[in-house]
Order: C-alpha cells, then sequence, then structure tokens
C-alpha cells in the first residue's frame, strides 16, 4: 500500500463513521420528538372527549364577563354589519 491509498481508506473509514453518528442523532432526535408529541398530546389521543382545549380569547369565561373578544371576530362583525343606506335599498323606502 502506498500513502495515497491509505489516505483514501481513512478518508473512507471517517465518512462511514460521520454516517454512523448522524445516523444515530437522526434516530435519538426522532424519537424524542416522537415522544414529546404523544406527551403533549395525551389529552387528545386517549381521552373520551378527544379534543383540544378552546385556548381561544372568545371560550374564555372571564374575557366574556368582561366583554372583550379577540380582534378577528370584532373585524368580522364590523364587517357583517350592513349601513343604513343598503338596508333603505333593500326595502325600497328611499
Amino acid at each position: 500500500m502506498n500513502k495515497g491509498q491509505i489516505i483514501i481508506q481513512l478518508n473512507y473509514l471517517c465518512i462511514t463513521k460521520n454516517c454512523k453518528t448522524m445516523l444515530k442523532t437522526i434516530i435519538i432526535a426522532t424519537v424524542l420528538l416522537f415522544i414529546g408529541v404523544l406527551l403533549m398530546g395525551i389529552r387528545v389521543f386517549f381521552s373520551r372527549k378527544g379534543t383540544f382545549p378552546n385556548t381561544h380569547i372568545s371560550g374564555n369565561k372571564a374575557m366574556q364577563e368582561r366583554g372583550i373578544s379577540c380582534a378577528t371576530s370584532q373585524e368580522k362583525e364590523l364587517h357583517r354589519h350592513i349601513s343604513p343606506i343598503e338596508e333603505m335599498i333593500k326595502q325600497d323606502n328611499f
């Protein structure tokens, strides 16, 4: 064996060792991610109701008592409002 062949073989060993290390890291990360998702979804996956909790502002009783709603709902309500002129046109009372 000459010096060039030894360097090529050493490079090959380093590449395969890095691939094995990378594969181990990917497998460990995937397993940890799966465990995390499973733990976050215990209530959804194993409950009879099987729903996510309502975290929207409109689902909060204290906010409802204060008359606070989310900006998106307020925006929809504003656009749903019909102007008096449009009502008159619909009723033909002009």
